[in-house]
């Protein structure tokens, strides 16, 4: 899934039109014009290195982003969310090196970095919660759970306790299961408003490039300042979702 978006890089395409376009040059020059010479061969050579530039842009994206132990679910709400997110912060990483001066576009390219990191850790973080509450058959807990009140109001007393015990459980379970939910309602909103501050984010560098003057310094500070709050946003969603899940684990 690391090689989604990839595959449409403009990037990778521009390398094999400039790989096959010699090719092409060359057959021409040095063989008998043929079909063969003229597409089959610069196709192929094109398309293997097209190939590669995919390759090298996902190994750099995935290098970027090493997540120790984080798993986003392939097509999931959380893997579109990030996608959207990474896509916002590299144009915006290359927009800023193109429009504001050095020391700030430094610095707001560090925190864009550090800042999808962050969103690749919040997305896995949702998707984990998601296996574990497919886990836990709400509509099963709550079934056993109305059956045990039924037999308890009859019940011997040695049975009672019994059936309070299991009761107990169940009841625990639902409440785990509850914090796991709320937790992954709450990522995704998290990742929705990410996405939305990134794109923002990309639309005021923009709209100072647009400009034609040289930045003021506080608007730049606010930007990096954004990206640093947003973080910590980020941070408050992801141990929500770690507490979920901690909770579920005990």
């Amino acid at each position: 899934m690391i090689l989604k978006k990839e595959y449409g890089s403009k990037s990778a395409a521009l390398t094999a039109l400039a790989v096959a376009a010699p090719c092409l040059l060359l057959d021409a020059a040095a063989w008998e014009v043929t079909v063969w010479s003229l597409l089959v061969v610069p196709a192929g050579v094109g398309v293997a290195a097209w190939l590669s530039g995919v390759a090298l842009q996902a190994h750099r994206r995935e290098r970027l982003l090493r997540v120790p132990g984080v798993a986003i679910e392939p097509s999931s709400p959380e893997w579109d969310l990030f996608e959207r997110a990474w896509s916002a912060a590299r144009r915006l990483q290359r927009l800023a090196r193109r429009v504001l001066p050095a020391p700030y576009a430094d610095r707001l390219r560090h925190e864009v970095a550090a800042t999808a990191r962050d969103v690749y850790g919040l997305a896995g973080a949702t998707s984990e919660l998601s296996r574990q509450v497919r886990g836990i058959d709400a509509t099963r807990l709550d079934r056993e759970a109305a059956q045990l009140r039924a037999c308890r109001t009859d019940a011997d007393p040695r049975a009672a306790v019994a059936l309070d015990r299991s009761l107990e459980a169940l009841s625990d379970t639902r409440a785990v299961l509850d914090r796991m939910t709320a937790a992954r309602e709450v990522a995704l909103a998290r990742l929705g408003a990410d996405v939305h501050v990134l794109e923002g984010l990309y639309a005021r560098v923009l709209e100072l490039r647009a400009a034609h003057a040289p930045a003021p310094p506080d608007r730049l500070d606010a930007l990096a300042a954004e990206l640093e709050a947003l973080r910590r946003g980020i941070e408050e969603a992801a141990e929500l979702s770690r507490d979920a899940l901690s909770a579920h684990d005990a």
